[in-house]
């Protein structure tokens, strides 16, 4: 049986992320409980790749999403999962399910 407190009734899509730069950030500002996982899209709009992982991911650890790219993740926790890139103004869209 399924723990309630682990299912979402819906979809939560979170605001659009700023990625940082020099140093990784947590997608999410706090602990964020998903049912299944993450999904996270990098806009079209973005004009160079963005590097997602673990606490301290970096652009030579990360996986890589390109601009327009998307990648599903399996976590309970979206606040663990961490994004970098090399040029400001890089953006990630959340979905948490």
């Amino acid at each position: 049986m399924f723990d309630s407190a682990f299912l979402h009734v819906t979809p939560l899509s979170l605001p659009e992320v700023s990625v940082p730069t020099g140093t990784a950030a947590a997608i999410t500002q706090a602990a964020t409980r998903a049912s299944t996982g993450v999904l996270i899209q990098a806009p079209a709009s973005n004009t160079v790749d963005v590097f997602v992982g673990g606490a301290g991911v970096t652009a030579s650890t990360g996986i890589i999403l390109i601009p327009g790219g998307s990648i599903s993740i399996e976590i309970a926790d979206a606040g663990k999962v961490y994004a970098i890139s090399a040029s400001a103004n890089q953006k990630l869209r959340v979905l948490v399910v």
